[in-house]
């Protein structure tokens, strides 16, 4: 799949297409205007997969907070943050899991292509996951409702 993404990425920039370069100012504004005009030209099942899909993050995620709320009264003072980072992540990792256990037509898979989509997607959403947590400006890391600094 990457391969033949690339092979078309290639194939557009030699036509003369610009591969567009949005710099960071401009990625609020093109994300909120493209998410609007994607809904109209998506399918019905497009549609109904996606709020499946959404409806059952939410509610593994429902079940994360709570464990993270816990997680976070029960953490002693002198615990190192990196200590909390492993333990936090762990259970973002479970979190991933039961998400990507719950997507629809996961069952129907072969035992070897649902380890495989686990182990792949768990390492992919965590790295995104934490991307979105992350502030640069205070150089610091949103986990539940603690903030982590790690210099």
């Amino acid at each position: 799949m990457k391969r033949e993404a690339k092979l078309r990425q290639r194939s557009n920039t030699r036509e003369g297409a610009e591969l567009p370069s949005p710099s960071s100012s401009d990625l609020p504004s093109q994300v909120a205007c493209d998410s609007t005009a994607v809904e109209h030209d998506l399918l019905p099942e497009t549609s109904e997969l996606i709020s499946r899909i959404t409806s059952t993050s939410q509610q593994a995620a429902l079940i994360r907070d709570e464990a993270m709320a816990s997680l976070s009264m029960q953490s002693s003072p002198c615990s190192s943050a990196f200590q909390q980072l492993a333990e936090l992540t762990i259970l973002e990792a479970q979190h991933v899991h039961e998400t990507v256990r719950q997507l629809p037509g996961f069952s129907r898979l072969c035992e070897e292509d649902r380890r495989i989509l686990q182990k792949a997607s768990k390492t992919e959403i965590l790295m995104l996951r934490s991307a979105r947590k992350y502030d640069v400006a205070e150089r610091c890391l949103y986990l539940g409702h603690d903030r982590y600094s790690f210099r």
